[in-house]
């Protein structure tokens, strides 16, 4: 059995979890108490432990591909929706396995193909012109 410290430690348990092959390795880490409170908050919030919160968020600042391409010539897209629509949409991707990032620029894309026509294909620069 293994014992939680107290105060401003975070851990992560070793072992092999359920539906994951791969197997897990343990790390602790001194953070400020003030810090350790939000996560501990919000893991509870999110009804995970706290080795599946740090987890995700290890996760998610490893696998951030946004992180991975950023150059001068990249925007960000930020906007605030509602807990239940970003639930669906989390749910969305979860089950499609892919990023939230994936989703939002596949959905965007295909509203604006939708949106705007077709260009008409170039005139061949070759050909005769016909008198008006």
């Amino acid at each position: 059995m293994m014992s939680l410290a107290k105060g401003p430690t975070a851990i992560l348990l070793i072992g092999v979890r359920k539906n994951q092959m791969e197997e897990t390795r343990g790390i602790t880490v001194k953070v400020r108490e003030s810090l350790h409170s939000k996560a501990k908050q919000e893991a509870e919030a999110k009804e995970q432990t706290m080795s599946q919160f740090i987890e995700a968020v290890l996760d998610f600042y490893f696998n951030r591909e946004d992180v991975k391409e950023m150059s001068g010539n990249k925007r960000t897209l930020a906007f605030q929706v509602s807990e239940e629509f970003f639930a669906e949409v989390q749910d969305y991707i979860k089950a499609n396995k892919m990023t939230l990032r994936n989703f939002g620029i596949t959905a965007m894309k295909k509203m604006l193909e939708a949106a705007i026509p077709a260009e008409a294909p170039a005139a061949d620069t070759d050909a005769p012109v016909e008198p008006e």
